[in-house]
């Protein structure tokens, strides 16, 4: 029994990390998504990406994929799926309707997003006479369901920013733009292709749209011939 508990102790560590309570992401490894790596700075700060999360294969020679593939262990993510979901239903309840719909997109959309192939980078921060600095961004893969993630995000910001949340043209395409205060970075996002783009500062956006049509930056192509690895869940 002693070794059952400690196993299971082990067990809802994983779960945690894996679900999106905490990191790493991606476990077990999904394929890699080039792109994740060409948005990468070629100076930044920090760095960090993930790779989708694959459906455990029971058969896999990795003692974590197996165990994650068992029907309790699967259970249990679902319990703890379903636990989460109804708490935040129940907080954004007491808003009226319109918030337990936001909720509940929420809680889909984030499951989306952690467990599919992602990046987040921070480029560059400092403190001016005029206010925080910034220039961070990060970039999502929604995959086929990337029309409703778009459908979504237009229909809960028509509901909650109105006219706070401007349109703007870039690359050819709407985005959108937001900015919180005088000295607050502008935010700025959007839905191209399969992914969702977010920048926080000005020019974030576009930056990363160039850089997604080029090579990896040479300081991450470097990391990963030294550090070869060949299923990565995450790379920070």
């Amino acid at each position: 029994m002693q070794a059952v508990g400690y196993g299971f102790g082990k067990l809802f560590a994983i779960l945690a990390l894996s679900s999106g309570m905490g990191l790493p992401l991606g476990i077990p490894p999904a394929p890699e998504d080039p792109l994740m790596a060409k948005v990468a700075p070629g100076e930044c700060l920090f760095y960090m990406t993930w790779s989708g999360a694959a459906v455990p294969d029971p058969d896999n020679s990795n003692q974590t994929e197996k165990l994650l593939a068992e029907p309790e262990v699967q259970h249990l993510i679902g319990q703890i799926e379903r636990l989460v979901k109804s708490a935040l239903r129940e907080a954004a309840g007491r808003h009226g309707p319109e918030a337990k719909a936001a909720a509940d997109d929420a809680v889909k959309w984030a499951k989306t997003l952690l467990t599919h192939p992602a990046a987040v980078f921070v480029s560059s921060a400092k403190v001016t006479p005029a206010g925080l600095d910034i220039r961070a961004g990060a970039v999502f893969c929604a995959g086929k369901d990337a029309p409703q993630l778009k459908a979504s995000l237009r229909r809960h910001q028509e509901r909650f920013l109105r006219e706070a949340a401007q349109p703007v043209k870039i690359d050819g395409e709407t985005w959108y733009r937001i900015k919180l205060g005088p000295a607050a970075p502008v935010i700025t996002w959007g839905v191209k292709g399969r992914y969702l783009i977010v920048g926080l500062g000005e020019g974030v956006v576009e930056d990363t749209l160039k850089r997604a049509r080029t090579a990896p930056p040479e300081w991450l192509t470097e990391i990963r011939k030294v550090l070869p690895v060949e299923r990565p869940a995450t790379v920070t």
